[in-house]
This record gives C-alpha cells, structure tokens and sequence, in this order.
C-alpha cells in the first residue's frame, strides 16, 4: 500500500511531460494559436481533465514548458559555466551550449519565436511567461560573462541581445541546410565577435 502514492505521482509526472512534450512539438509546428487544447490531447493521448489538472488552462501549459527551459537549459548553462577556471574556458563552454541548442534542442529558439510573432493574440499570462524565459535568458549570459571577466562588463545587456541574435541567425541556417553547413565556421566566427565586442568594452571602460 505504502508504494501506491509513490506510483500515481510516477504516472502523474509522465503524463505531465507528455502534454509537455506534445504541446512543444505541436506549437513548434503549427503556432500557438492553431494548437487546441482539444488536439494537444488529442496527439497526448490524453483526456483534456488531464491538461487542466496540471496547468490549469493552456496559458498555464505554456507558462510551465518555459519554466522548464529556464530549469533544464537555462539554469544548467549558468551552472556549468559558473564551475568553469579561465575565462576563455567559459567562454568555451558558452559556445557548446549554444551549439548544443542549434543541434539538438532548436525547440528552445523555435517556441520563443512562435510566441513572438503571434505576440498580438496572445493571452498576456502566456506573453509573460515567454517574457520571463526571455530575462533569465539574458541573465545567464551577462553573468556568464561576468564570471569569466571577473567583474562587470560595460553595456552587458546589449551584448546579450547581439549574442541571442546571431544565435538565431545561425540556427535558421542550420534549418536551412542541416549537416552541409559548416557550424565551426560559424561558431568560430560566432566566437571572435563575442571577443571583439569584450575587447571594444573593455578597452571603452579603459
């Protein structure tokens, strides 16, 4: 008897992360607003009583598979490069876990953009919810920079958001062309940028 509990909440917690799971896939593919809460149960092969038992409504579902992003990616890059000795072997570990999003978890930049094109009809709880992903995004970064300069970086902010970009950027030629692109060239070059932008502010701040 004691084991019972033990096994609904296993269950539970698969059935959560199969609505997850689906829901990602599905707003990946069609958009936010052309995924129902009727077809993600539909493709979860689960009852819609299931959805709303653990996110409450499909703003709750979106809010909770960003709050998994920022605990599984986010949360970990920050923890490993933090862990990192030199500065350039933070840098370096920057630099995998990007490429490590452009191969394996695309999925990552691909919702972030659906939900902000779609941003005019979105439900504002689900707007924030991307909002928040989006500032702890940022967040990691400029502490991660911070890490491997050992202080403050001079419009650090701005730097994230030029970092961000040409991830994206790399990341929707890799769409395009898949294994025929040569990501060491882009992630060297990715690479060098970041420098040259550090060493423009830190020589500024000189």
């Amino acid at each position: 008897m004691s084991k019972t509990p033990q096994r609904r909440t296993e269950r539970g917690e698969r059935t959560r992360r199969k609505i997850m799971d689906t829901a990602t896939a599905l707003i990946c593919d069609r958009g936010y607003s052309a995924t129902s809460v009727d077809l993600i149960c539909r493709e979860a092969k689960v009852v819609k009583t299931a959805l709303y038992w653990h996110f409450g409504s499909k703003a709750g579902l979106l809010s909770a598979i960003f709050d998994d992003i920022k605990t599984h990616w986010v949360d970990v890059v920050a923890n490993e490069i933090a862990g990192k000795g030199s500065g350039a072997a933070r840098l370096d570990s920057m630099m995998a876990a990007f490429r490590d999003i452009v191969v394996n978890r695309a999925h990552l930049l691909r919702i972030v953009d659906v939900i902000i094109c779609e941003s005019g009809s979105i439900d504002p709880d689900a707007l924030e919810s991307v909002r928040r992903l989006h500032k702890n995004t940022m967040s990691t970064i400029i502490a991660g920079f911070e890490h491997a300069m050992g202080g403050p970086v001079p419009r650090a902010e701005q730097l994230s958001h030029t970092i961000t970009g040409l991830l994206r950027g790399i990341h929707r030629h890799y769409i395009l062309y898949g294994d025929t692109l040569d990501l060491d060239a882009y992630f060297d070059d990715f690479k060098r940028t970041i420098i040259a932008c550090l060493a423009a502010r830190l020589q500024d701040k000189n």
